[in-house]
């Protein structure tokens, strides 16, 4: 009895470990900060999660960043230096595969290498096919909903700013300005935006500050939202298929 007991303790602790893990994946708050001084030409983008043992910087100004930390572990994406060494391991290793399975029929002259024009025309292709066939299926109407409830709770908490805009065509403007007042939370904050109506010349200056937090149970919650829709798994398989 005393070693069944004991085993019963040990899960029922294994368990706790686990949920309280699990609590702390989908609860604990992932901060953002966007900071953009359109003037100096200086962006940045910073995001933390788990008391800050993950953060994640970008920023763009005289040099561009790309950074994500995990605990001790540091990983710069723009590192020139790291990606020309990644680079060449992946080489080292594609030609060691070729002479593995080289053979007769290997003398053929390889096809040409897309460049990176013809790789991004192949992605709008897809992605311009996998639009149609969301609008065949109403996928636009099935995922709106849940996407509203979505962007309302991960909507930045300070809001601050002037941004300052024209276009040369002053009805531009203007519809500029009704589509932003179509979005509240710009008017619920301290962000001051400035049209002008009298320029010749099309600009855009100021700055701008966001900041607020999210939960990954927010994303968890609107995933399973879409699942439920039936559009959205016929979508999903026929997409599938098609694959």
């Amino acid at each position: 009895m005393f070693i069944v007991l004991s085993v019963c303790k040990i899960i029922g602790i294994v368990v706790l470990v686990v949920l309280a893990l699990l609590a702390a994946l989908l609860f604990l708050p992932v901060s953002y900060e966007i900071d953009a001084d359109i003037d100096q030409q200086r962006y940045s983008v910073k995001v933390h999660w788990l008391l800050r043992l993950v953060r994640f910087r970008f920023f763009y100004g005289e040099k561009a960043e790309l950074l994500l930390n995990i605990l001790f572990f540091r990983f710069d994406f723009l590192d020139q230096e790291k990606r020309r060494k990644r680079k060449e391991k992946k080489e080292k290793k594609a030609a060691k595969r070729k002479k593995k399975k080289k053979n007769p029929e290997d003398d053929q002259e390889p096809e040409p290498e897309k460049g990176p024009f013809q790789k991004v025309l192949g992605i709008l292709r897809t992605v311009a096919r996998t639009g149609g066939r969301a609008l065949e299926y109403d996928i636009p109407d099935a995922i709106w909903p849940g996407l509203q409830v979505f962007l309302f709770r991960i909507r930045p908490r300070q809001v601050r700013g002037t941004l300052e805009f024209g276009f040369s065509d002053p009805a531009t403007t203007g519809q500029i300005v009704g589509g932003l007042a179509m979005i509240p939370l710009l008017y619920q904050t301290d962000l001051r935006i400035l049209p002008d109506f009298e320029t010749e010349q099309t600009y855009i200056s100021g700055n701008f500050y966001a900041k607020g937090h999210m939960m990954l149970f927010h994303v968890v919650m609107l995933l399973i939202r879409w699942i439920r829709q039936k559009n959205v798994r016929v979508f999903i398989g026929a997409a599938r298929s098609a694959a």
